[in-house]
């Protein structure tokens, strides 16, 4: 409302005076905007004892104007437009005089004179900052910045502007809450810090040349190489916190009961384009990426083991064992063993949302126990796989490694567009050196997907690794198993060969479990078990999965499940 200040007030009531003074009975009134205007009928207060009307009816009389003194001939002036007024001259003669005009004129220069100087003092009590008075005034204080008069208004969140003079709405996509008032937003599985699903303003989404990433989930670092291997700036240099000029920020958190570090990435949006060769992740964590917006995957994110020639486990994944050696991780397939003379036993697979394949049997002799399976259907907390066992003999091939743990967490959706996909596959076993016997695969990793709405067209897949085969003679080894791979399909074993047995199958996406080595009385040295399938877990609240899943739904070694909303 527009304030008016003491001097305007003063201006409006002096002009409404003069006008009564002016016009006689008709009434005016001052609403509460200062606005002159025409008012009701004054009310009869009743004549006086000379007929005249009192206005203030206090009981006194006053005399009419009948009782003034006559208006003399040297008073009056002349007037030159005709209006008259009847007067005595000197000589008692009546004759006619304009003068209501000329008094009318005299009254109006008096109240333009007042007009003017009550005028000027109201403008000068008038802000002078060049605004005018209306805006100069207060804004009117509507709600409380601090956010206790914020409230939803059906799917909409009306929160205080930070003046408090007005409201500010958000659509919100996953409906709104109260108490207090807010858009709900989802809660990342595992991950304490819920700032963390929006501490990163950045979109990750590589430039054109970019053909090759590396996610380090120890340091934060991603790196870019183009199609010929050459290495570009890198995405997101290495370092905790928000890296200003990426917009990625950068967290490690520890998790319960002896679970893997996670390494976190925090964007606004994650866009992994079919442009992309591959984008790979090494290192000690598990793989976290926090997306306030949506996700598109269209090229291969890969968490799998052994997808370089450094022959690592995926992130957090566990290590295959060495010759005679028990793979890590809590799925670890157990080592081979010696038999008498040439002949040996091959590892065992390694488990984990499907068990691993026993390393074969030679002469009545068995292999290293398959690896088994352990829990987390729901992927909390997050894991990755385990290695498979190394096979007998001092030349027995290591166990495969196993696939690492990798979680998306989107705010909006998640999309695999096919042909790309997720991919966490375990690592095949090494076939046994000469005269040694054939390590087992390793068991696929995790791969933990949540957002509202997720929808698989392309493929995801945690395959386990073929085992590795045993050697073919005292002078040359066995053939090595496959990695698990992006397929519903399963690695295969290395090959039979000579006096060596062959390695077992990884996992599919219908049989999670590893198969076994191969068995024979007439063989020296037998190959290891095949690694089982990991787990994949599709939080959600609608979607659809219109490419594959290995392993898949039926074999409950994939679930799905429903986000958490606050």
């Amino acid at each position: 409302m527009r304030s008016v200040n003491t001097a305007e007030c003063r201006f409006r009531l002096v002009a409404v005076i003069l006008f009564v003074a002016l016009n006689g009975s008709p009434a005016c009134t001052l609403d509460t905007a200062g606005l002159l205007h025409e008012g009701p009928d004054v009310p009869d207060h009743g004549a006086d004892a000379d007929g005249g009307v009192d206005l203030r009816d206090d009981g006194v009389d006053r005399p009419d104007v009948t009782d003034l003194p006559d208006t003399t001939a040297e008073d009056a002036e002349p007037s030159d437009d005709g209006g008259e007024e009847a007067i005595e001259d000197d000589a008692g003669d009546v004759t006619e005089h304009d003068a209501g005009e000329d008094d009318a004129a005299e009254d109006m220069e008096i109240v333009d004179e007042y007009l003017d100087d009550a005028e000027d003092e109201a403008d000068a009590a008038e802000p002078d900052d060049g605004t005018a008075a209306d805006d100069a005034a207060p804004e009117t204080i509507l709600c409380d910045p601090a956010g206790s008069d914020d409230y939803c208004l059906g799917t909409i969140l009306r929160q205080c502007n930070a003046t408090g003079t007005g409201w500010a709405e958000t659509p919100c996509s996953l409906n709104c809450a109260s108490g207090p008032a807010r858009c709900l937003g989802v809660i990342p599985t595992n991950v304490s810090d819920r700032s963390l699903m929006r501490a990163g303003p950045g979109v990750l989404a590589p430039a054109p040349a970019v053909q090759w990433i590396r996610f380090s989930t120890g340091t934060g670092r991603i790196e870019a190489w183009d199609a010929s291997r050459n290495p570009l700036p890198d995405i997101r240099p290495p370092g905790a916190g928000l890296h200003a000029a990426s917009g990625i920020h950068f967290a490690t958190q520890a998790q319960p009961d002896g679970a893997p570090t996670l390494g976190i990435w925090s964007v606004a949006g994650f866009s992994l384009p079919s442009t992309v060769a591959m984008a790979w992740a090494e290192g000690p964590n598990a793989m976290v990426i926090l997306s306030s917006g949506p996700v598109a995957i269209e090229g291969i994110l890969t968490v799998g083991a052994s997808v370089t020639t450094a022959d690592l486990p995926g992130p957090a994944g566990g290590a295959g064992g060495g010759a005679r050696t028990r793979g890590g991780g809590a799925g670890g397939g157990a080592g081979g063993s010696d038999g008498s003379g040439f002949r040996d036993m091959g590892g065992g697979g390694a488990g984990f949302g499907g068990g691993g394949g026993a390393g074969g049997t030679i002469s009545g002799s068995a292999g290293g126990a398959g690896g088994a399976i352990y829990p987390g259907p729901t992927l909390s907390p997050l894991r990755g796989g385990s290695g498979g066992g190394g096979g007998g003999d001092g030349d027995g091939g290591r166990g495969g490694h196993g696939a690492g743990a990798l979680q998306i967490v989107s705010g909006e959706s998640i999309r695999i567009v096919a042909p790309g996909g997720i991919d966490a596959g375990g690592g095949g076993g090494r076939g046994g050196g000469p005269r040694g016997a054939g390590g087992g695969g390793g068991s696929g990793g995790s791969i933990l997907l949540e957002a509202p709405r997720i929808d698989v067209g392309g493929g995801i897949a945690a395959n386990g690794g073929g085992g590795g085969a045993g050697a073919r003679s005292t002078s040359v080894g066995g053939a090595n198993g496959q990695n698990g791979d992006l397929a519903t399909t399963a690695a295969p074993g290395g090959a039979w060969n000579g006096s060596g047995t062959g390695g077992g199958a990884g996992s599919s996406a219908d049989a999670p479990a590893g198969g076994a080595g191969g068995s024979s009385d007439s063989h020296d040295d037998s190959g290891g078990g095949g690694g089982g399938a990991g787990r994949i877990r599709l939080n959600k609240l609608t979607g659809s999965v219109a490419g594959f899943l290995s392993p898949s739904l039926a074999t409950g070694a994939a679930t799905e499940g429903t986000i958490t909303l606050d």
